[in-house]
């Protein structure tokens, strides 16, 4: 199971962020209660068996805490899969373990969990793969979805150096921000350098990105579907360092 369960009060707040929009939330949890047969079980994904070795329950919030909800009330408007068609797996040994990300036990727990709660549906329904990166109660109790990416920044001397979103993440975002209801989101940036060394993290509110962002896309690179996407483009120097950005919220 997870080893940093989320506060009853950090999902209070999720549920009701996304009621304002009219999405249904609902929370998995597995626990292996410590079986390390059940633990070391686990079947890696492969191209053309697609395992689902841990099977979630599903919950929705209660009065006072989470309230088992039945699978089929979750998934009741997505069609079921008749097929593996659109299932990826990668290849083993695609990261670097020793890494001081990978060796962060809690941190890839929780990256496991989010990844495979997002599997285990599309294992057996047709759903949309569009997903949050983060979603932050900040220091003032208001909570945030937030869209993280790694970019290079794009130098100009004419008209000053920019980070460039892609069309998906921009509407994605843009759709709570134009809501009536004062709600906000993050865009945050991994500034990185041609061999992928960290720079420098920044962030920004998404209704200031909206007000300083180019309002005409141009080609950019190629998307998660293979095909050409449309990039936004951002000037860098409306962003905050973002340590001074989570600051403030």
């Amino acid at each position: 199971g997870q080893l940093n369960p989320i506060p009853f009060a950090a999902q209070v707040l999720a549920e009701s962020y996304f009621r304002q929009v009219g999405i249904k939330t609902y929370f998995t949890k597995y626990e292996t209660n410590g079986d390390t047969i059940i633990e070391e079980g686990f079947q890696i994904p492969e191209r053309g068996d697609f395992s689902t070795s841990y099977l979630l329950n599903f919950y929705k919030i209660g009065s006072n805490n989470l309230e088992a909800v039945n699978f089929n009330e979750v998934i009741q408007h997505f069609p079921a899969r008749t097929s593996l068609r659109g299932l990826r797996a990668y290849n083993l040994n695609r990261i670097d373990r020793t890494n001081p990300t990978w060796t962060n036990g809690n941190q890839v727990t929780s990256l496991f969990w989010k990844e495979y709660s997002r599997y285990f549906i599309q294992r057996q329904y047709l759903v949309s793969n569009n997903d949050l990166d983060f979603f932050i109660v900040g220091k003032s109790g208001r909570a945030y979805p937030i869209e993280f990416k790694s970019k290079t920044v794009s130098i100009d001397v004419s008209n000053g150096d920019w980070f460039g979103i892609d069309i998906g993440p921009f509407s994605k975002l843009a759709f709570f921000v134009s809501l009536s209801n004062n709600m906000e989101a993050l865009y945050f940036v991994e500034e990185i350098d041609a061999n992928g060394n960290t720079i420098e993290w920044w962030g920004i509110k998404f209704s200031e990105l909206l007000a300083g962002c180019h309002w005409v896309s141009q080609s950019g690179g190629t998307g998660m579907g293979g095909g050409a996407s449309a990039t936004v483009k951002v000037p860098k120097i409306i962003f905050k360092r973002l340590v001074d950005l989570l600051n403030t919220i």
